[in-house]
């Protein structure tokens, strides 16, 4: 957020005359450009590497795991029968499965859920 809005709002304050003069004199030459130079990068990175892409993917698994942890701990269903380790063992590999989890992580998981 930074790399676009500092720039911006130096280049609105400038003309104003409350900035030093060394700022306002240093700002058209290295500082503008730099930045929005580092902006265009950071832009171009996010959208070559799909950072946002992969973190909604991890975002939507963690909120499914907090909701199946609620739900085993308040007995709601699907968790709320006798078998309720084996149903919250089912959700989690259910969840390992679409996130690409192997079985060693069901393997490590305590009291074998």
């Amino acid at each position: 957020m930074g790399l676009t809005w500092v720039p911006l709002m130096l280049a609105i304050a400038a003309p104003s005359g409350r900035l030093p003069t060394w700022l306002v004199q240093g700002l058209p030459e290295p500082i503008l450009p730099t930045a929005g130079l580092a902006n265009s990068l950071v832009t171009v990175a996010q959208l070559l590497f799909m950072f946002r892409g992969r973190w909604l993917k991890y975002r939507a698994a963690t909120e499914r795991l907090r909701e199946n942890c609620m739900r085993f701990r308040a007995g709601l269903r699907p968790v709320n029968r006798d078998d309720a380790e084996n149903a919250f063992g089912k959700a989690l590999d259910e969840l390992e499965k679409e996130q690409g989890g192997g079985s060693a992580a069901a393997e490590a998981r305590p009291g074998g859920w």
